[in-house]
């Protein structure tokens, strides 16, 4: 996870201090280096959310997958009724 955070901020860090140079050299070289911070979100930050089971992760992750379920139960229900 601290790979693909770290990998991220290094490419966010090069993509914005030399946009212009980057971006008036290739616009190519830009759209890879803004590809691979996509793919190296999916490396660590999301592997560990979406991939690691909840009974690694707790209960937690529990409580919080049951409240996201509820909201969106509620918002549901709240625009059926608006409607």
């Amino acid at each position: 996870m601290r790979a693909g955070f770290t990998l991220m901020t290094i490419i966010l860090i090069i993509l914005a201090s030399a946009y212009t140079a980057i971006h008036d050299a290739s616009k190519w070289a830009f759209i890879v280096l803004y590809a691979a911070t996509f793919f190296f979100a999916n490396f660590g930050p999301n592997a560990t959310t979406f991939i690691t089971p909840v009974e690694v992760r707790g209960p937690p992750s529990i409580v919080h997958s049951a409240a996201s379920l509820l909201a969106g139960l509620l918002s549901l229900q709240c625009s059926a009724v608006i409607r």
